[in-house]
């Protein structure tokens, strides 16, 4: 059960209550108008994550969900490992990811998992899992990874600290 109730629905600024219309009806949004004018600013950068990077997406969804796992948000890893899948991400792949299996990967997505790991635990990565991050990936692909973990790792402490659940009948959703 959340620590706080729901705002009544049409809660927030004009914009924020369109933004909001076109989304599913995920808990998660269903809270953020308690966070004021930054609901609409997180729901934006949410957006542009998923739409408008050119981050490899099997790789930007690994991520996420590894950063669930990281801070034991079970809510982040629920829904992104659907949208994992939607994206092409195997069953192997994420089971690596969510069981600390690395090794398993392939070495780009494994090195990409490596620095998320080092961005969770330690929040600057060590010079070498950057370069080795630099190397695998592009300077471009490390930059907009840092800012993936980084933005998911302000969500799953927004999950957690409300004990926000997860919906038990939207497993249909389209999630592309």
């Amino acid at each position: 059960m959340s620590r706080a109730d729901f705002p009544a629905d049409g809660t927030g600024s004009d914009r924020l209550r369109e933004i909001l219309e076109s989304r599913p009806p995920l808990n998660l949004y269903r809270m953020l108008p308690r966070a004021g004018i930054l609901a609409e600013h997180f729901l934006e950068m949410g957006g542009a994550i998923r739409n408008d990077l050119s981050l490899d997406p099997k790789i930007r969804e690994l991520a996420i969900v590894r950063t669930g796992i990281l801070t034991d948000a079970a809510y982040e890893v629920h829904h992104h490992r659907q949208i994992a899948l939607s994206v092409g991400v195997d069953e192997k792949d994420l089971a690596a990811v969510e069981n600390g299996a690395l090794h398993s990967l392939d070495v780009r997505t494994r090195v990409a998992m490596h620095f998320v790991d080092a961005l969770c635990l330690q929040v600057r990565a060590p010079d070498d899992v950057f370069e080795e991050a630099r190397k695998a990936l592009g300077t471009d692909a490390v930059a907009q990874l840092t800012m993936v973990v980084g933005f998911y790792l302000m969500a799953a402490r927004f999950l957690r600290n409300f004990d926000i659940e997860i919906e038990e009948d939207l497993d249909h959703l389209e999630w592309l």
